[in-house]
C-alpha cells in the first residue's frame, strides 16, 4: 500500500509512505495524482473516487474544508472497498492528530513538514494490524470472535423474552430497532455487502454469524461490530436498570458462559471487554 497526504490545490506532499516496492519518484507521482483530480473536477465537476492505473488500484478521499487530499494505492488483487476503508481510518487518525485535537495544520502553519513525522509510526502500526488480518490464523480467530458475540446476543434475547415485562420489552425492542437502523444506514455498512447480512427481529434478535469477513478489513469490522454490541447492551441496562440487569444476566448463565470460556476470551482479548460491558454500571 502507498499512501499520500497532499494539499489538494498545490499538490504539495505533506506525507508519503510506501509499503510496496514503489520505485517511482513520489514527488512526480504526487503532481500527477493531484492534476488528475483537478482535471476531473474542472471538466466533469466531480472528483476522482477510484481509478486503476499503472498496475495499481488508486483510491481518493478529499477533505475540502481544509484543502487536503488523501490517496492510497495498492495491488489490484486488493478489494477497492478494503483500500477505501483503510484510507478512511488513516484520514480520521490524521485529522484527529493534526486538525481536531491539536490544530497544527491551520492557516498559521509555517510549512515545516517535521510536525508530520510522528504520523509515520501510526501508519506502521496500522499496516502491521492489516498484515496480521490477512493471515489464515487471524481469519480463524475472527470466526471465534463472531461466535462469542453471537452467543452473548442470544443470551440477551432470551433474557428479554423470558424475564422482561411487556412494557419494558416493547421499549427495548423499539430502541434496538433504532440502533439497527442507524447501523444499517452507516457508510461503512452500506459499502460492505457482507455486513448487510446482519439481521434483527423481535423473535430472533440479532444474527451476525452469517457474515463472511474475507471481503473487507477485519480490524475495522471488529471496531464497528463491538460498537454495535456495546450500544445494544447499554440500551438494555439503561431500560431495565443496573441491578435488575445483573440479576437477569445471572439467571441466564451469562457469567457462567464467560467463566467457562475464559481461556478462549483471553486469547481473543475479549475478557476485559465483556466483563466491563456486563458488570460495570455505565
Amino acid at each position: 500500500m502507498n499512501i499520500w497526504i497532499l494539499e489538494k490545490n498545490s499538490g504539495r506532499t505533506l506525507l508519503f509512505k510506501s509499503f510496496l516496492d514503489f520505485k517511482k519518484d513520489e514527488i512526480l507521482v504526487s503532481g500527477l495524482i493531484t492534476a488528475l483530480n483537478q482535471f476531473t473536477v474542472s471538466e466533469f465537476d466531480d472528483p476522482i473516487e477510484s481509478i486503476d492505473m499503472g498496475g495499481l488500484r488508486w483510491i481518493y478521499l478529499q477533505e475540502l474544508e481544509i484543502n487536503l487530499l488523501f490517496v492510497a494505492s495498492d495491488t489490484k488483487d486488493i478489494n477497492a472497498e478494503i483500500i477505501r476503508a483503510r484510507l478512511e481510518a488513516i484520514k480520521k487518525a490524521f485529522l484527529e492528530e493534526y486538525v481536531i485535537d491539536h490544530d497544527f495544520y491551520n492557516e498559521d502553519w509555517d510549512g515545516n513538514l517535521d510536525i508530520f513525522y510522528p504520523f509515520y509510526n501510526i501508519l506502521e502500526k496500522y499496516y502491521q494490524q492489516w498484515t496480521q488480518a490477512e493471515s489464515v490464523d487471524f481469519y480463524a480467530e475472527f470466526f471465534d470472535v463472531l461466535g462469542v458475540c453471537q452467543q452473548t446476543l442470544n443470551i440477551i434475547n432470551r433474557i428479554i423474552n423470558k424475564h422482561v415485562q411487556e412494557d419494558q420489552k416493547e421499549l427495548i425492542y423499539k430502541k434496538m430497532e433504532q440502533i439497527f437502523e442507524e447501523f444499517s444506514r452507516s457508510t461503512y455498512v452500506l459499502e460492505n455487502q457482507e455486513l448487510k447480512k446482519i439481521t434483527f427481529s423481535k423473535e430472533l434478535g440479532f444474527n451476525i454469524i452469517g457474515i463472511n469477513p474475507q471481503n473487507f478489513d477485519l480490524i475495522l469490522m471488529k471496531t464497528h461490530l463491538f460498537q454495535l454490541i456495546q450500544d445494544i447492551i447499554q440500551t438494555f441496562k439503561g431500560i431495565i436498570g443496573y441491578e435488575s440487569s445483573l440479576c437477569y444476566f445471572g439467571k441466564e448463565n451469562l457469567y457462567k458462559y464467560i467463566l467457562n470460556n475464559i481461556i478462549l476470551l483471553k486469547r481473543l482479548n475479549l475478557d476485559v471487554f465483556l466483563f466491563e460491558l456486563f458488570l460495570i454500571n455505565t
